[in-house]
This record gives C-alpha cells, sequence and structure tokens, in this order.
C-alpha cells in the first residue's frame, strides 16, 4: 500500500523511476496520490489533470485477499490548488471516505477493512507534523465506531498508531525520500491474523530494512499512542 508522495514535485522522470521500481514488485499496489504528486513547476498541468502522471502508473484503488480476510480500498485527500497558504494540506470528501469503507466492508464483511489515503484525519500522537486535514475530524466520526477497521496514512513521515473509538489509525515513515523529518528511511507491514494485529515498524541502518519496533493493534492503546515495542 502505497500512501502518496511517489515524487518529489511531481516530475515526469520522478515517476519513470516510480515506474521501474513498482515493476519488480512482487504483489499487488494499492495506492493514492500525495500533494507532492502534483506537477510543483508545470501550473496549467497542475490546475488541468494534476494527478495524471499518478494515474498512469496503473497502480490498484482496491484489492481483496483470496480468502476475504481482508480488504483495501483507498481514496484521494491530496489537492492540486486551495484557498489557503499552504496546498499540501490534506481536504476529506465525506462521500469518498464512505464509499471507501463500503467496498472494503462488501469485500471482507467478516475481515479487517483497510482504507488508504495521503493525509491522515487528524495530527497523530507523535508525528513531526500537524495535519490541517478539512473535514478530518467529520471522518473520524464516521469511522469511529467500525471494528477491525485500520486507516493508512503518509504525510507526517513517522510511524504513528492511534485509536479513535473501535478504528485505528497508522502512519509510516517516508520509504526513500531526502525529506526525512528526522525520522530515517522505513515502512510498515501488517500482520493480520483471525484474532489478533499488529503494526511492524521496519527502519533501514544504512545496510538493509530491519523490524525495530511491533504495536499490538488490538485492545486499548494507552494514551490513543501507540505504545512501541523494541524488537
Amino acid at each position: 500500500v502505497v500512501t502518496g508522495d511517489i515524487a518529489l514535485a511531481g516530475r515526469k522522470q520522478e515517476f519513470a523511476e516510480a515506474a521501474a521500481w513498482f515493476a519488480d514488485a512482487p504483489g499487488p499496489i494499492v495506492a493514492c496520490p500525495g500533494d507532492d504528486d502534483a506537477p510543483a513547476f508545470a501550473l496549467m498541468q497542475r490546475m488541468s489533470s494534476p494527478f495524471r502522471r499518478h494515474r498512469q502508473l496503473g497502480l490498484l484503488t482496491h484489492w481483496t485477499d483470496a480468502h476475504r480476510q481482508a480488504a483495501i480500498a483507498s481514496f484521494n485527500s491530496a489537492r492540486a490548488a486551495q484557498w489557503r497558504p499552504s496546498w499540501s494540506q490534506g481536504v476529506y470528501s465525506l462521500k469518498h471516505v464512505q464509499a471507501a469503507v463500503d467496498a472494503a466492508s462488501k469485500a471482507a464483511p467478516q475481515g479487517w477493512r483497510i482504507i488508504a489515503c495521503h493525509h491522515p484525519p487528524v495530527t497523530p500522537s507523535g508525528g513531526p507534523l500537524l495535519a490541517r486535514t478539512r473535514r478530518g475530524a467529520a471522518a473520524v466520526r464516521m469511522v469511529r465506531d467500525q471494528r477491525r477497521l485500520i486507516q493508512l496514512a503518509g504525510h507526517v513521515q513517522s510511524f504513528t498508531v492511534n485509536r479513535r473509538g473501535e478504528a485505528v489509525f497508522v502512519t509510516a515513515p517516508s520509504l526513500a525520500s531526502r525529506r526525512t523529518r528526522g525520522q530515517g528511511w522505513g515502512f510498515v507491514a501488517l500482520m493480520l491474523g483471525a484474532q489478533d494485529a499488529t503494526a511492524t515498524l521496519w527502519t533501514y541502518d544504512g545496510a538493509a530494512f530491519a523490524p525495530t519496533q511491533r504495536v499490538s493493534l488490538i485492545g486499548p492503546i494507552h494514551g490513543g499512542e501507540a505504545g512501541h515495542i523494541a524488537m
């Protein structure tokens, strides 16, 4: 699951490099665009078709495992332009949030439902950046009573796990960007079972990625923030 910002400035070369990398991926890729995927230096394209290059990668917007124990659906929270100074912040369409929840629920009615976008709905505890996502709080109220629902996001470039009601919200650090916000490079692996679920942070130590923190997604997450467990 790639939660946006595949590019740094929406350049053709950046997407060409990403396409070559994705071509070697061993499995299906579900993705959504991030604010940095819109062209930063081609204003006309940014206004007319900001995420065309992202769509041309041909990545999935939903996926279900063969046993219907987990389903993923993505939606777009990035915008090319806004009536506020920071265009990097997210905007939720509540209709699109509900559509993602409905799609995942229909595909895996008794399993894990995962929705994914670039921006977390609210600033996660433990994150180095603020998330001023419009209609984000309303989206949290929409999903907070959904059991076995996980929302994945990026943007804040750090590993956080927060619970709001029954729903769990997970963010991941940057996998390859030069802008790591002091968090380093990493990715998050979800392990989903019938009765348990964990999120494990893998970080790059200069030679390879290795698991460094693991958080249970079942039961209380004290203080609303992940109780990170060193491995």
